[in-house]
């Protein structure tokens, strides 16, 4: 097992704003991720890697389909998800990709010095960031996803199987939850098999509009199985 990687469970500090300048192109991005405005207060800061990405799936319209980063260098930290604090807010909340680069192995003990507003390194790296591709639309790690990855070479299954291994290996799951996805994977291949997915199409043919004017903190239920597929459409939208 190679240890100049991350895996679950290790201790990291973000890198200062300078080194992880030194990492971005002219567009902020390393490898196609972009390192965005809403991680800049994390920067000299320590936190836990939750998991390597070994796969994501991706949106390549009309499908959803599994890819990997090609680096294979991105982890998951434990805590960290975007605020939408420079994208007007956006409130999707989402998990953080983190480039190895971008992180170091936190020293026993080691006194943690977070980046101050004023530094100057900081400053220079927001400005190299970007927040919009164009007036219409946004640039972040979400809808630079397609991008920043690319497709299994080769056979899916085998390299499915393979990924399964290396989740083991890293610690990012355990051979029970390995074990209880298998299952109802397998369940779910079988049902498609008899049915087709038609358990999941809708009659609709436009979306419906509806709203229950719901506020912060109201308590809500999850309509039924049922219920829910009356609102879809025939791909299941």
């Amino acid at each position: 097992m190679r240890r100049d990687r991350l895996f679950a469970g290790d201790q990291v500090v973000v890198r200062t704003p300078e080194e992880i300048l030194s990492t971005l192109d002219t567009d902020g991005t390393l490898d196609g991720v972009p390192f965005m405005p809403e991680m800049l207060d994390w920067c000299g800061k320590s936190f836990r890697v939750q998991r390597r990405v070994e796969k994501i799936c991706v949106e390549i319209r009309p499908i959803y389909s599994n890819r990997r980063f090609a680096g294979n260098d991105v982890v998951l930290l434990e805590g960290p998800r975007c605020d939408g604090n420079a994208h007007d807010g956006c409130q999707r909340g989402c998990r953080l990709f983190w480039k190895e680069n971008w992180l170091r192995p936190a020293a026993d003990n080691e006194p943690l010095q977070p980046v101050s507003q004023g530094n100057a390194g900081l400053a220079r790296l927001r400005a190299r960031l970007k927040v919009k591709a164009d007036e219409d639309r946004y640039f972040c790690q979400s809808t630079e996803l397609a991008k920043a990855t690319e497709a299994f070479p080769g056979r899916k299954k085998p390299w499915m199987l393979r990924i399964a291994f290396r989740e083991l290996r890293n610690g990012d799951r355990t051979w029970f939850e390995m074990a209880r996805l298998f299952t109802r994977w397998s369940w779910l291949m079988l049902r498609n098999a008899a049915s087709g997915q038609a358990y999941l199409r809708g009659p609709l043919k436009q979306t419906p509009v509806v709203s229950l004017g719901l506020q912060t903190g109201e308590l809500v239920r999850v309509k039924s199985r049922d219920e829910i597929v009356q609102t879809l459409a025939e791909n299941g939208r």
